[in-house]
Order: structure tokens, then C-alpha cells, then sequence
């Protein structure tokens, strides 16, 4: 007989089958959209699909949603750099945004953005969901970012549509990367508004286009808009609760090796190299050193997790934060969500505890995420 293929989504179905019937969160609608692309200037599919949007307003537009568009980093955009000073996405933690002190060319762009779609620590900020259009270097597919104090409900609703409604028509395939962080001192884009993402789609080289890359960043943000545009009609009530697995980054980075001036000391291993979101077991190899040796990993964060950005190339820079980075596995409870003009600015709901990392890891060699992705594409 045929071996059954057991994905991800499988692992899910008990959990939200104990979770059917759980009562609606209650939300203000999300009227005001930002979009916003070239936050790295090096970051061009990004760039190009707000010129795209810009000029075709058509293909964003939803009934009930104004769409304002940003480009974060012109002046980084135009030398075709990630940044000019300071790197522009670690700029919107509250301390920074408001330390006069700053004076770099990116503190101020950031403070100037904030001003225009925040204030961030209101409940009132002018941009209520704001998507952040990003490339990496690494084999990430279309990674649905989402950062928030506890678990934003609008931010995991709007990622776990995009994965749904882009199964099979994209090569490659939709993530959800999330992080549990202190709000305030979250630093990136998305965080000014009430709710938002970052769409990370690689791999592609920096200051190039693919058109691959560039369709999936417009079928990932046409999907964010019409997740929007479900949440503001009621359709978010439709379903029962759901339960959504995602990767849960742990903030804990894995650096190159490297010498006294910042120069790489060893390049990622091969059976690291592309091994995004695949497990990594303690012992495994990450790196091979000049002189041949190689380097494993220590099991800092557990015997097995599964990393992200995997040689993405601004992680070579200290100002960008060295290293990979290592994730558990979660599955997030989602309750139905109901808009309504006296619900909530934000709701953070419970992190559930990590998933059992051997029986995540088994579901994912079972069925290769890219393999399933284009096998699924070529016959749509």
C-alpha cells in the first residue's frame, strides 16, 4: 500500500478539537491598513511590490480598508544598502523611539514612521494592522512573522489565512514564525500599529529580483488583505476554534565563528546550508572551521529544535544580530474573533507550552514542506 504522508497539520487536530466551542474574542475593526516595503533598503522585492501596489491600487484595495502605503528607507533603498547608519528594524522599541538623544539617519526615519502610523503605545494608533514586506537570503519560503506580548489573535488569525488560502497555488511554502516578547521593547515595524506582520520570503540574494520571490510576496500580502477584509466582515466567526501550529522563536542565536575584526571563521555546514525549519539534533554538524574541523550543536536550547535563518546574509553583520537562530514548536489556540466597535485595541492570549520535539520532527521528515509545495503548484 501507500505510505500515508502525516504533515504538520495533523498534529493539530486533537487540540483543536478540545478547544471547539471556545467563546469569541472581541475586537475593534482593522480600517486602517499600512503597507510598507524597503525597511532594507537591499530587501528589493519588497521595494518593488510597493511600487506595484502603488501603481495598481486596485489589487489591495477591500471594501471598507484604507491602504497607505511607506517606503520605510529611501535613502538605504536608493545604494541599494540594508541600512545607512543604524539598522532601521531594530529601531521601534519605546526606548528608542523615544530617546531625543538618537540622531542616526534611521532613528529618525523610525520616529518619523511611528509618528505617521502610531503612536505606538496608544490603543489608538493611526495604522490598525501593518505588514512589513521582507526578503532573506535563507531558504525560509513565505514566512508569516508575528511578534506580540503573549499571542495576538488578529496577527495569528491573519497568518494561519494566508497559509490557507496559498496551499497549492505557491512553490513554495507558508510558515508561521512567532515570538512571546515584552511589547515596548519589541523593535520591529510592525508593532507601531495594533496588530501586524512581517512577510519574509527567500531565498533570493539581496539587491536582486526573481520573479518567483516577487509573485510570492504579492499572492502572501493580496492573501494578509483578504484575512483583513474576513476579520472586519465577521467571517473570522465562522469556524470553531482552531489550533494552529507555528514555530516559536526563542530569541536564542547561534553566531558564525568569527575573529577579532568580525570576519567568519567557518562556513555553515552543508547539512545545515537550506535546513530552515528542519530539525537540528544535538550533535548535529552547523559548522566546518578552516581547517577542516567541524562544529556541532551544543543542544543550548534543547536536544532537538529547528532553525531559522540559516546563513541569511545580515546576520553577518553585528548591527543586525549574528547567527541563526533556533525555534521550538507550538501549537496556538485560536478563538473565533468578532470586530465590533466596542471590542478590544489588542488581546493577548496564553503561550501554550512547546510541542514534543521528536514528534515534530518526525511529521516534517515524513513530508518535506518545498517537496509537498511544488508537487502541489505544478498541478494546481
Amino acid at each position: 500500500g501507500t505510505r500515508r504522508r502525516t504533515g504538520l497539520a495533523d498534529m493539530a487536530s486533537a487540540t483543536a478539537a478540545a478547544g471547539a466551542g471556545a467563546s469569541p474574542v472581541r475586537l475593534r475593526p482593522f480600517k486602517r491598513v499600512a503597507v510598507v516595503g524597503g525597511t532594507h533598503g537591499n530587501e528589493t522585492t519588497g521595494v518593488y511590490a510597493l511600487r506595484r501596489f502603488q501603481k495598481h491600487p486596485e489589487l489591495l484595495a477591500r471594501d471598507g480598508i484604507d491602504v497607505e502605503y511607506c517606503l520605510a528607507n529611501p535613502k538605504a533603498v536608493r545604494e541599494v544598502r540594508r541600512f545607512v547608519d543604524d539598522d532601521l528594524n531594530r529601531q521601534y522599541s519605546m526606548a528608542r523611539l523615544r530617546d531625543d538623544s538618537l540622531e542616526s539617519y534611521e532613528s529618525v526615519r523610525a520616529k518619523l514612521i511611528e509618528q505617521r502610523f502610531g503612536p505606538k503605545d496608544s490603543d489608538r494608533p493611526h495604522a490598525d494592522f501593518l505588514v512589513d514586506m521582507h526578503t532573506t537570503t535563507s531558504r525560509m519560503g513565505i514566512t508569516m512573522i508575528f511578534e506580540s506580548q503573549g499571542v495576538d489573535p488578529a496577527a495569528l488569525y491573519v497568518a494561519k489565512e494566508v497559509r490557507r488560502m496559498l496551499a497549492g497555488r505557491t512553490s513554495a511554502p507558508v510558515f508561521i514564525l512567532f515570538a512571546d516578547l515584552e511589547r515596548d521593547g519589541i523593535p520591529h515595524t510592525p508593532s507601531i500599529a495594533r496588530s501586524g506582520v512581517a512577510i519574509e520570503v527567500g531565498p533570493v540574494a539581496q539587491g536582486l529580483l526573481r520573479s518567483d520571490a516577487c509573485e510570492w510576496m504579492e499572492q502572501a500580502a493580496l492573501a494578509v488583505m483578504d484575512a483583513i477584509a474576513r476579520l472586519n466582515t465577521g467571517e473570522a466567526t465562522a469556524s470553531e476554534a482552531e489550533a494552529v501550529p507555528v514555530f516559536q522563536n526563542s530569541r536564542v542565536k547561534v553566531p558564525c565563528p568569527a575573529g577579532e575584526d568580525g570576519s567568519p571563521l567557518a562556513v555553515f555546514h552543508e547539512r545545515l546550508q537550506d535546513g530552515d525549519y528542519r530539525p537540528l539534533r544535538k550533535g548535529d554538524p552547523i559548522f566546518r572551521g578552516l581547517d577542516g574541523e567541524v562544529i556541532e550543536y551544543d543542544g543550548r536550547l534543547g536536544d532537538t529544535v529547528f532553525p531559522v535563518f540559516v546563513n541569511e546574509a545580515a546576520y553577518y553583520l553585528p548591527e543586525s544580530g549574528l547567527g541563526f537562530a533556533l525555534c521550538h514548536h507550538a501549537t496556538l489556540p485560536l478563538p473565533p474573533i468578532v470586530t465590533a466597535e466596542d471590542g478590544a485595541a489588542r488581546l493577548s492570549l496564553p503561550v501554550p507550552p512547546a510541542d514534543d520535539a521528536e514528534a515534530v520532527a518526525a511529521a516534517i521528515e515524513a513530508s518535506d514542506p518545498w517537496e509537498a509545495a511544488e508537487a502541489a503548484a505544478a498541478t494546481a
